[in-house]
């Protein structure tokens, strides 16, 4: 290469087609790193025109008109009425590591990194990370239509996706309309609740066409920047079907953390419970966690942390030292999944963090009214509907290079899910003005619990119920590989009350490792005291139910098992206040 100190009568042509080419270099390798397009873009508005809400979180950023937070100057990929075609490309070897991975139920989930090449329009990112996620319901392998996280800037520190660093490719292949995610994540952030953006992407790997999917923001400190003051906090994952006493990964922050934030809240938990809520107070960003909470029932999120325990992610805010809760993996709403469009606005309270502050006096009457504001301010059936359909209409070109088969599924979708949303505010509407109706327990302190409906929890289950007319009959379960339930909703004022039951067992089998299994009486959060776990002729159950505050809660007859048969007597099934 030749010398730069030199003057200008001592450039020759050579000299010159060197420099030349040097400059070349350096301007192109610049643009592969950034993924930069060689002309732009011209993009479009597409703006959530949802009301601004009248709740206003100290620690959260302000609210725009839009009713979402500053987006970020490369946000194109959120308002371009274009998708992005996404070309991953891997080498052979990058396939075989992906297609040795399965998701594992209760087994450790080590996901595969590779390193891949992706292609989109006259944009390359190269060393880009990919691994594959997804659980239960929603993995696919590799050869399939995989769910997979791409990290742009692990291997390339600097490189951006649209100005991201990290993008989730979400296969939506529980949500046949593709527009859950979205139209939630905007509803939550709306209401000041902060969660990560969605919108979508047409990807191929390897030149397979694998079609549409929904592209989500990364949870990282990239996302931290734009809801907290300070993104400095260490940020957990909740992970799949995890409590916050499991040990929760740390996707940005102190990696090395020794959780003591977490070990905080649950040994808050076990303290007296006339003590519990203000002790929680100091630890948990109650006021967030209010609207967090009443925007999970609102959207009947029965996949997430409020009802299951899962989908959702922890930050703690450095400033107020308190933790703050997060709504994630929303393609199963407005009761599609552990939920129904009915589902009550005190929702089946299964987080242990939830069980104590909506469970109290003081987080149940600040939850009532916080649920009132938030559903008069975000919760606009017409406006939903709207944007719904806007975005059905965006999306329908995309759909349909699938064939027609996909257009008609996609189309059924999505009036399935328009109908859900409005069956979902017609019930909210109902119940926030309908008068509440307490169980009522005469001089004996015992009241006989009726009508019965079966759920089908997991796995495969087949109900029989046998009437007759002088009694309420037997209420019967087989299990194949799974939960099954019978379930009855009441509402109770406080004090401490003991469910009783008979139930009889035949043919049962369970897991020798799994000491939830069997067949037990529960309610809603809790799990059985007393469980039948081989076969067994008519026996007695008692569970045990403490109430501090009115509450509505669900009353389970329940069977886990590989396989087997539970009956319950229904003129046995009884609360008892003690």
């Amino acid at each position: 290469m030749p010398p730069f100190n030199m003057s200008f009568q001592q450039l020759t042509k050579a000299r010159i087609l060197w420099i030349l080419l040097l400059g070349a270099i350096l301007i192109f390798g610049h643009g592969l790193r950034e993924g930069a397009p060689m002309s732009p873009t011209p993009t479009r508005s597409l703006v959530l025109t949802l009301p601004e809400p009248s709740v206003q979180h100290p620690s959260a950023l302000p609210a725009v008109e839009s009713g979402v937070p500053a987006l970020e100057p490369d946000a194109d990929l959120f308002e371009s009425p274009q998708l992005p075609r996404i070309r991953i490309e891997l080498s052979r070897a990058a396939i075989g590591v992906l297609r040795g991975y399965q998701w594992n139920w209760g087994g450790r989930d080590d996901r595969p990194e590779v390193k891949g090449t992706i292609y989109e329009g006259d944009r390359i990112y190269t060393n880009v990370a990919i691994h594959p996620k997804g659980s239960a319901g929603s993995f696919r392998s590799i050869d399939d239509k995989p769910a997979l996280t791409l990290n742009f800037d692990k291997f390339a520190p600097g490189q951006k996706f649209h100005g991201l660093k990290k993008i989730h490719l979400n296969n939506s292949v529980q949500d046949g309309s593709y527009l859950a995610e979205l139209i939630s994540r905007e509803i939550c952030l709306a209401a000041g609740v902060p969660t990560t953006r969605a919108a979508h992407a047409m990807v191929s790997i390897n030149n397979r066409n694998l079609g549409l999917y929904v592209l989500i923001e990364g949870w990282n400190k990239q996302f931290l920047k734009r809801h907290f003051k300070n993104p400095d906090g260490v940020l957990y994952d909740g992970g799949f079907a995890s409590e916050i006493n499991d040990r929760l990964d740390v996707l940005s922050g102190d990696k090395e953390t020794k959780r003591a934030d977490l070990k905080a809240v649950v040994n808050t938990m076990r303290k007296p419970v006339d003590q519990r809520f203000a002790l929680l107070d100091k630890l948990v960003d109650v006021d967030r966690f209010l609207s967090f909470v009443a925007m999970e029932s609102m959207l009947s999120h029965g996949d997430g942390y409020v009802m299951n325990r899962n989908n959702y992610r922890v930050y703690h805010d450095p400033d107020t030292d308190r933790l703050v809760f997060m709504p994630h993996g929303m393609d199963q709403m407005f009761g599609r999944f552990n939920s129904t469009t009915a589902a009550r606005i005190i929702p089946p309270l299964n987080g242990q963090v939830a069980q104590t502050i909506i469970g109290s006096p003081e987080g149940q009457a600040r939850y009532l009214e916080r649920f009132g504001t938030l559903y008069t301010n975000v919760y606009k059936t017409e406006i939903i509907h709207q944007r719904l359909d806007d975005m059905a209409a965006r999306l329908r070109p995309y759909v349909a290079e699938e064939g027609d088969w996909a257009i008609q599924s996609f189309r059924q979708s999505v009036a399935d899910l328009r109908r859900r949303i409005e069956q979902r505010g017609k019930s909210l509407a109902h119940q926030l003005g309908a008068k509440l109706e307490i169980l009522q327990f005469p001089p004996s302190g015992e009241v006989l619990i009726k009508k019965w409906q079966p759920r089908e929890d997991q796995g495969n289950a087949t109900y029989n119920r046998h009437d007759s007319k002088t009694d309420e009959g037997l209420l019967v379960i087989e299990a194949n590989g799974g939960t099954g339930s019978w379930r009855s909703q009441v509402t109770l004022p406080p004090g401490t009350y003991e469910f009783v039951g008979r139930a009889l067992v035949d043919g049962i089998e369970v897991s020798p490792n799994d000491p939830r299994s069997g067949v037990g009486l529960r309610h809603s959060g809790a799990q059985p005291g007393q469980r039948i776990r081989r076969q067994a002729d008519w026996t007695e159950l008692r569970h045990e139910i403490e109430v501090r505050a009115t509450l509505e809660i669900e009353l389970i007859c329940e069977i886990k098992a590989i396989r087997g048969k539970a009956v319950f007597d229904a003129n046995s099934l009884k609360l008892v206040r003690k």
